[in-house]
């Protein structure tokens, strides 16, 4: 009786960290989507905003390897680690619209840099 009552609360540890697992991919692919939408607004900006996106991605990445990690381990651990990856990433993304946001208005000159080829 013992067995089933924690096969049953394995059950439903499994259940919430998959939805909460889901939830982080969704949100993953949420911020790649937005990333995508800004590759076509800046592409007109200097080099250094160029970088920090470069930046922004690789930390992207960074934690869409680790929330698979997560799937691997203890749900208690990898429930409080999930949400820790959650804070990250709006952290990330708060960052890098605040960085958008107050980054002054590109020089008249570089409007056609990245567009036509340069000799």
């Amino acid at each position: 009786m013992d067995n089933i009552a924690e096969i049953s609360r394995n059950k439903k540890q499994i259940e919430e960290l998959e939805k909460l697992l889901e939830n982080s991919k969704s949100k993953i692919i949420e911020i790649e989507h937005m990333m995508a939408e800004l590759d076509v607004h800046i592409t007109h900006l200097p080099d250094e905003f160029q970088n920090k996106k470069g930046q922004f991605e690789n930390k992207l990445k960074q934690l869409a390897a680790h929330t698979e990690v997560l799937f691997k381990e203890k749900s208690s651990q990898a429930r409080i680690k999930l949400k820790n990856i959650e804070k990250d990433i709006d952290l990330e993304v708060n960052e890098a619209v605040e960085f958008a946001l107050n980054a002054p208005e590109p020089d008249p000159s570089e409007l056609t840099k990245y567009i036509w080829a340069e000799n």
